[in-house]
């Protein structure tokens, strides 16, 4: 799953005071194959991010193989919900076989409890691609628990640091010759009232072995980026800026979700493998999307 259509939260998060009123929240749904109008709504505890092992064959090589044959990137979502038994109110589903399927939503407040707004697109499957079968519907229900190591350590902390905060993806362009810059300076302007910027890295995400680094000035509400690729023929095309909302429930400057109207590049310069100035036009760096 990847994209705009992802959003992440859940109830481990919220009891921290965290959610996701950028891109929303992922409610998971069990569909009866054989009776559709039979649907269970499970309870989300978290969703958040999880990344391979860069000593692994899919770290070393930035990808993970799928059928589908398409970069979807190493960004794995990781999902932990609750399944009700039939005997839980209210109800679970008995044993049978389910269509798996994924709904967004947003919180249209801060109020308690949350409201939300109408269903919003959500990530798409295949039909029969997720399905569970759940053979038996009796028993005693294993509470949830965020305890390991023989109950001695809570896990939460951890598993809540794994939310990934919304970001703004600027994609470089290629020079003369199909080359990505070897190196950059940008400026950002942005709503510093509205959001604060949290970071910015190589968008590939265990990176390239480029060099990243950044400055925020609140007062001018800009954010200046200098990159440098390590080996510009396996270099960084896209960077990642992240940011945290102020307030996701105003209007205007001082609050909101963000767009990309929110940021505007006002400088560029890109130079190439010799260290010659390439390209100093803003417009050529492209704000692909927030997600």
């Amino acid at each position: 799953m990847s994209g705009e259509s992802i959003g992440y939260g859940g109830a481990l998060l919220a009891a921290n005071g965290q959610y996701d009123d950028q891109r929303g929240e992922l409610v998971f749904v069990l569909k009866d194959t054989t009776n559709p109008a039979l649907q269970y709504t499970l309870s989300t505890q978290a969703v958040v991010n999880a990344y391979p092992d860069p000593a692994s064959a899919a770290g070393i090589g930035n990808f993970v193989p799928n059928s589908l044959n398409f970069n979807a990137g190493l960004s794995q979502v990781l999902a932990i919900v609750n399944i009700p038994l039939p005997t839980a109110s209210p109800p679970g589903p008995p044993p049978g076989t389910y269509e798996v399927v994924v709904s967004r939503r947003k919180r249209t407040s801060a109020a308690s409890p949350p409201q939300y707004e109408a269903l919003l697109p959500a990530p798409v499957y295949s039909m029969g691609a997720y399905r569970l079968t759940i053979a038996s519907g009796t028993g005693t229900p294993t509470p949830f628990s965020t305890y390991g190591f023989l109950g001695e350590v809570d896990t939460s902390a951890g598993i809540r640091s794994l939310y990934p905060y919304p970001k703004l993806v600027l994609t470089l362009p290629a020079l003369s010759g199909s080359a990505i810059p070897a190196a950059a300076h940008l400026v950002i302007s942005y709503p510093a009232a509205k959001l604060a910027i949290k970071s910015v890295f190589e968008e590939q995400h265990l990176g390239r072995g480029s060099v990243v680094t950044w400055s925020a000035n609140t007062s001018a509400g800009t954010v200046t980026i200098d990159l440098v690729n390590a080996d510009p023929t396996n270099a960084a095309a896209s960077l990642g800026v992240a940011f945290d909302l102020s307030n996701p429930f105003g209007s205007g400057a001082t609050g909101g979700r963000a767009t990309t109207a929110d940021f505007t590049v006002t400088a560029a310069s890109l130079y190439d493998a010799n260290g010659a100035l390439a390209s100093a036009g803003p417009s050529s760096v492209v704000k692909a999307q927030i997600r």
